[in-house]
């Protein structure tokens, strides 16, 4: 009897908690899905395009990049509407936790496509550039760690 209670108990307590981890990889795949959609849209497609032409060239921590960066409307656009960018947010702590995590695969993603760096620079370089909270920093810290064992077991 008490067997049963407790059997029942725990396929409620699976069926919930695969439902939730369900849903967190439907909205995690959406925004992989969508991520920087708007980038391959006009006005920002052209300008996009300088400014990776840009990095590809100069680096992305040479003046020039900075410089075209600085003056790119169209890139402050793709901010307004991309809440995986620091820079969205006028207030660093409003930035979400699954804003973060797809912030730190994209820089992992930025250096994989643009090899400017590795991404443990990109890392601390970006900890450097941003006044991210302690808790925050903790969980850039741990997404790059996975993202870093991840990749290492696809190397292999």
């Amino acid at each position: 009897m008490e067997h049963d209670f407790l059997a029942a108990k725990v396929r409620t307590h699976q069926g919930h908690l695969g439902s939730l981890a369900r849903k967190l990889i439907s909205d995690i795949s959406k925004r992989a899905e969508n991520h920087d959609a708007s980038r391959m849209c006009e006005p920002e497609f052209e300008e996009a395009a300088r400014l990776a032409k840009t990095a590809a060239q100069f680096g992305i921590d040479s003046e020039e990049y900075r410089e075209a960066r600085a003056n790119s409307q169209s890139i402050r656009k793709h901010w307004q509407v991309n809440t995986h960018h620091p820079e969205h947010f006028s207030d660093l702590g409003q930035m979400g936790w699954l804003d973060i995590i797809e912030m730190v695969l994209d820089w992992s993603a930025a250096v994989d496509t643009y090899g400017l760096s590795t991404f443990a620079e990109s890392v601390e370089r970006n900890l450097r550039a941003y006044p991210f909270s302690e808790g925050q920093t903790w969980l850039i810290r741990q997404v790059a760690e996975w993202v870093s064992h991840t990749e290492e077991d696809n190397s292999r």
